[in-house]
């Protein structure tokens, strides 16, 4: 019966992580976290839980630990980008390569997640701008995302390639219309046609 009560417990206070993730929440989560002895967690989506909310209060490591655990318990392709995410977070750049071969060993097709990451991990290495810009080149022939789109505006800015930076702002505002990176983009933009100076925008 008091393994019982104590199972009870564990499953309370896993809700109380969810309950706490879904209102965004999230150091109340991690807290919750917290008092949860790791031992007696068993499965992967409860430690996919707990992972989760760490890594939203910006705890990589613990959250690095739950979503090994995990994986261990059910390799999953979801845990692999958690664990390349807490992995770039903390620095650890060659655990992070690690990850990225076994996704890419196991879905290769996916081409977005494949160019998004390595864009992360070459980017965090510190490699040089030309490099940068061929991945984000190849990933926007592959899916054209936001996130991304204006990385690519400003590298070209940087490296002094005017025409492409002002062809990459004009492709940002056509393709996604409103919001903060198209504001971004016009602002940039409207430097290059000498309405606005350097020091007012943020590239």
């Amino acid at each position: 019966r008091q393994m019982a009560l104590f199972g009870a417990g564990i499953k309370q206070l896993l809700d109380e992580v969810k309950t706490y993730l879904d209102e965004g929440n999230y150091a109340a989560a991690a807290d919750a976290a917290n008092r949860i002895p790791e031992h007696k967690v068993k499965t992967a989506s409860e430690f996919n839980i707990l992972g989760r909310a760490y890594k939203k209060n910006e705890d990589f490591l613990p959250a690095k630990r739950m979503f090994e655990l995990s994986y261990a318990e059910r390799a999953s392709r979801v845990t692999l980008l958690d664990l390349m995410d807490c992995c770039l977070m903390t620095g650890d750049v060659e655990e992070a390569e690690k990850y990225f071969d076994e996704y890419h060993r196991v879905s290769p097709e996916d081409k977005v997640t494949l160019y998004s990451y390595r864009y992360k991990i070459e980017k965090k290495k510190g490699r040089d701008k030309e490099l940068l810009v061929s991945i984000l080149e190849e990933l926007k022939a592959v899916e054209y995302l936001e996130e991304y789109a204006y990385e690519l505006a400003k590298l070209y800015h940087k490296l002094g390639m005017a025409e492409a930076c002002m062809n990459e702002c004009r492709d940002i505002i056509l393709w996604f219309g409103v919001g903060a990176t198209v504001e971004r983009a016009k602002a940039l933009l409207a430097y290059y046609k000498g309405e606005l100076s350097l020091e007012d925008i943020k590239t």
